[in-house]
C-alpha cells in the first residue's frame, strides 16, 4: 500500500518571508508580548507616546502601557525628553526584549513625562521594567564627570549600578558623594556576551530629574581609616560605606585608578 503525503512547508515558508498580512500594533504592551521570533518577523507599527530618552541613534518611549526602545538609525534625532511623536516602523527582536526599527518619527507637540512609582533597585531586574521610565532612591558612592555627562555609582545594600546623567553643566561633583538621592530615569537592564543578565543601569535625561534627599556636608567628613583596617573582615560591615584614607601614592592610572600603600600593606583605589 502507497501513502501519499502533501507536504504544506513552502506555504508556511512563504507566510514568514511575507508579513504584509500581520496586524498593526499600536500599543507598546503588544509589541512587549511579542516572543523574539515573532517579533523578527516585522509587524507594522503605530505608536505614540513621550520621549523618556532620546540619543543619537534611537530613543526610548512610553505610552499608557509600557516602555520600549525606538532604534532609530539613519533618522535624524532631535527628540528630547517630555517630547509627544508618533513611530511608524516595524517590530525586531532586541537584547532581552523586542524593539521597533525602520523608524519614522513625526513630533505631535509638547507632552509630559509619567509620574513614576519608586521602585525597590531589586524590581528593576524585573522584565516589566525595562524600557520604562522609573523612579528610585539610591545612595552614591562615587562620581565621575566626563564630556557633559555625570556617572554616578549608586550601591544600595551592598550592589552596585551605574547612573548615567546628561546635561552636566561642569559644577562640582564631589558634592553627590556620599549623598541619599531619588533620581528618575529610564531602566535599562544589561547583560552579558552570553546573552545572561548581570545587571542593570538608569539612564537620565538631565540633571532636574536628580533630587538630593540627604547629603553629607563635607565628603572629608568621612571617618577616617587604615588601610590595614579597611582590609580586615569584619561580619556585618556595610562594603559600600563612605571612608577617609591616607596613603602613599606607588603608582597610578590616570583616568582609571592609582595603587595607595598604607600600614605594610597595599590597596588599589579606583577613581573612575
Amino acid at each position: 500500500m502507497r501513502y501519499f503525503i502533501r507536504l504544506v512547508l513552502p506555504v508556511c515558508m512563504a507566510m514568514v518571508a511575507h508579513p504584509e498580512g500581520l496586524p498593526l500594533l499600536t500599543h507598546v504592551s503588544g509589541i512587549r508580548q511579542l516572543t523574539a521570533q515573532h517579533a523578527d518577523l516585522g509587524y507594522p507599527v503605530r505608536i505614540r507616546g513621550v520621549v523618556t530618552y532620546g540619543a543619537k541613534t534611537g530613543l526610548f518611549l512610553q505610552d499608557e502601557t509600557g516602555g520600549i526602545y525606538v532604534d532609530a538609525k539613519g533618522v535624524t534625532l532631535s527628540e528630547s525628553a517630555g517630547n509627544f511623536v508618533e513611530v511608524r516602523g516595524r517590530t525586531s527582536s532586541g537584547p532581552l526584549t523586542p524593539v521597533v526599527t525602520q523608524t519614522e518619527l513625526r513630533r505631535l507637540g509638547a507632552g509630559a513625562l509619567p509620574e513614576p512609582r519608586l521602585l525597590h533597585y531589586l524590581d528593576l531586574a524585573f522584565a516589566e521594567q525595562e524600557s520604562r521610565w522609573v523612579a528610585l532612591r539610591c545612595r552614591i558612592r562615587m562620581v565621575v564627570a566626563d564630556q557633559g555627562r555625570l556617572t554616578f555609582w549608586a550601591a544600595p545594600e551592598g550592589h552596585r549600578f551605574p547612573v548615567l546623567i546628561d546635561g552636566y553643566d561642569g559644577g562640582s561633583p564631589e558634592k553627590f558623594i556620599g549623598a541619599l538621592v531619588d533620581v528618575r530615569g529610564v531602566c535599562v537592564r544589561r547583560i552579558s556576551g552570553r546573552q545572561v543578565l548581570i545587571g542593570f543601569q538608569l539612564l537620565v535625561p538631565g540633571m532636574e530629574h536628580v533630587t538630593v534627599v540627604d547629603s553629607l556636608p563635607d565628603p572629608w567628613s568621612a571617618p577616617e581609616v587604615s588601610v590595614s583596617e579597611l582590609l580586615r573582615p569584619t561580619r556585618g560591615r556595610d562594603p559600600n560605606r563612605l571612608v577617609r584614607l591616607q596613603g602613599v601614592v606607588e603608582f597610578q592610572q590616570f583616568g582609571s585608578g592609582l595603587f595607595l600603600w598604607g600600614d605594610g600593606q597595599g590597596l588599589y583605589v579606583k577613581t573612575a
